[in-house]
């Protein structure tokens, strides 16, 4: 399972959840994901921007092509509702 959580202009990523097929079995995160949008002028739909990955040593920066990928691998919630994040959900067949 996999929470998203607004921090202002960016969505914290939480991989967490049960042991069984999870990406973590532990309490605490291995990492925490950071995903920027930008909105897309033609059709007011949004995309990654950037997605980068806060570990204990240090941040790295991955193509928003991977954070679609780690989204996809599980369930993903929303700590907050939101219209255009869901749009995008369903838009790339994450679910």
């Amino acid at each position: 399972m996999i929470v998203l959580n607004k921090r202002k202009k960016t969505w914290e990523m939480y991989p967490i959840g049960s042991p069984k097929g999870a990406l973590n079995t532990k309490r605490k995160p291995e990492f925490i994901g950071v995903l920027k949008f930008k909105e897309n002028d033609e059709d007011g739909t949004i995309s990654i921007n950037r997605f980068v990955v806060k570990d204990e040593k240090e941040d790295k920066l991955y193509p928003p092509s991977k954070a679609i990928n780690i989204l996809r691998s599980q369930a993903v919630f929303l700590a907050d509702k939101d219209e255009k994040l869901e749009a995008f959900l369903k838009q790339n067949n994450i679910k």
